[in-house]
């Protein structure tokens, strides 16, 4: 019983980390975008 609940415990926290990890490239990937849209309009608008 107390093995099943650690595996559950196991199971639960490496869920909510891949997660955060997924969030944390989604964040990333789309700062990276927008300041490529940024300098792709300032490039365009020829600043």
């Amino acid at each position: 019983m107390t093995y099943q609940l650690f595996i559950i415990i196991v199971v639960i926290n490496a869920i909510g980390f891949i997660n955060s990890t997924i969030l944390y490239v989604n964040v990333s990937y789309t700062a990276v975008w927008a300041e490529n849209a940024i300098t792709v309009a300032g490039l365009s608008n020829g600043t």
